[in-house]
């Protein structure tokens, strides 16, 4: 093929003639242009992320020769302080309490939906006396001490109605009950490839526990994660996960504005205390070119590892050879990054802290993918 380019005498604009000296290779030509027609409208765009905070100078960085104790828990990523013991789910479809003074297991149940399947249980809460926990398929159940009560499942019409998705902490607040719903389930994209797809498909639910109505306050979000009131209880804290920050999502009109986006990576659950805010991370990120911002702003490495559920697996290495440890954080009421933990050396086998439960003088540490529970004295 010969190209040739003229110029029509307007400045800046050209107009390009192709012949072809071997019309054989017309065929192969026109298959490469019908690719790009067909691939290049689905190229997402590139993504700029928000800058990343830093460790503040109060930062415990975890080594081997601090005591560290450790719980036997497999996949406990919600903790919840409840009547003198620690609650939690299990990857394998428990719900488990433990003495946060000994470490040893009170009780085990196991958890089924009402439609029998196992729960993972990704967000626990008390209330009134009761625990409240969301599971990742759609359900929302109380817990009494002896049986699970589900208020919601995946086989009810209200939660039919708006769709199934991936349910994933949740708030008590009076008579209303606030369920981050990450996105929805309607593909075999695996959670790390609807992460770094960037897409806006998450909502915020609201159930009202007198009426039964299940309703979304808010929509468009990328992965809402955590939740937490804010002090003040007019509006609730939500981790945007993709999106590396934390919106307030007002609780009467529904409106998001950003609170925080000088988080320490993704920002998994929040957790309130009395002069802040606990936060765990996911997926750290302390530069703007970590292989988060790398992704972000890499459409056609982005789109060749989310496009296809067969990529999940070379997108989960990801995190385990780049990343850079797990880290919690904690807040002032303003949002300011005022102490962090950070385990650099990856003491807890992965590089992903869930949640921070404070109970005395130790934090309790969970994580979704580790075989145990940290304690750290703080």
């Amino acid at each position: 093929a010969v190209v040739s380019t003229q110029s029509t005498g307007a400045p800046a604009v050209f107009y390009c003639t192709l012949s072809f000296t071997d019309m054989s290779k017309l065929p192969a030509l026109l298959a490469v242009l019908l690719a790009i027609f067909l691939t290049v409208p689905f190229l997402p765009l590139p993504v700029l992320l928000p800058s990343p905070g830093a460790l503040p100078l109060d930062t415990l960085t975890l080594t081997p020769d601090h005591l560290v104790d450790t719980v036997p828990v497999l996949g406990g990523e919600s903790l919840v302080y409840h009547q003198g013991e620690i609650i939690t789910g299990t990857l394998d479809g428990y719900l488990m309490a433990f003495d946060p003074d000994t470490l040893e297991m009170r009780w085990r149940r196991e958890c089924r939906s009402a439609d029998g399947a196992p729960c993972r249980v990704l967000g626990l809460r008390s209330a009134s006396g009761l625990v409240y926990g969301v599971e990742e398929r759609g359900g929302l159940f109380r817990f009494t001490g002896r049986e699970f009560d589900w208020l919601l499942d995946p086989t009810l019409p209200q939660v039919r109605d708006i769709g199934p998705g991936f349910w994933n902490d949740l708030v008590v607040h009076g008579d209303m009950i606030y369920i981050s719903d990450s996105f929805p389930r309607n593909s075999t994209h695996s959670m790390l490839q609807r992460f770094y797809s960037f897409r806006s498909e998450g909502r915020l639910l609201s159930f009202n526990l007198v009426s039964g109505r299940l309703s979304i306050l808010a929509d468009g979000l990328r992965i809402p994660n955590g939740l937490e009131l804010e002090h003040g209880n007019q509006g609730l804290l939500v981790a945007e996960g993709s999106a590396f920050r934390v919106v307030r999502v007002d609780l009467s009109t529904g409106a998001v504005r950003v609170w925080s986006d000088r988080t320490l990576g993704a920002v998994d659950n929040i957790r309130r205390f009395h002069d802040g805010y606990w936060f765990g991370v996911s997926a750290s990120r302390f530069t703007s070119s970590s292989y988060h911002d790398v992704l972000a702003r890499s459409p056609t490495l982005r789109y060749l590892l989310t496009s296809h559920p067969l990529t999940a697996p070379i997108l989960k290495l990801i995190p385990r050879f780049l990343g850079q440890g797990a880290v919690a954080y904690r807040t002032d009421l303003t949002g300011k990054i005022v102490r962090a933990v950070f385990d650099k050396n990856k003491i807890s086998g992965t590089v992903t802290f869930s949640e921070v439960c404070v109970v005395g003088d130790f934090l309790f540490v969970g994580n979704p993918f580790s075989n145990k529970i940290l304690r750290i004295p703080k």
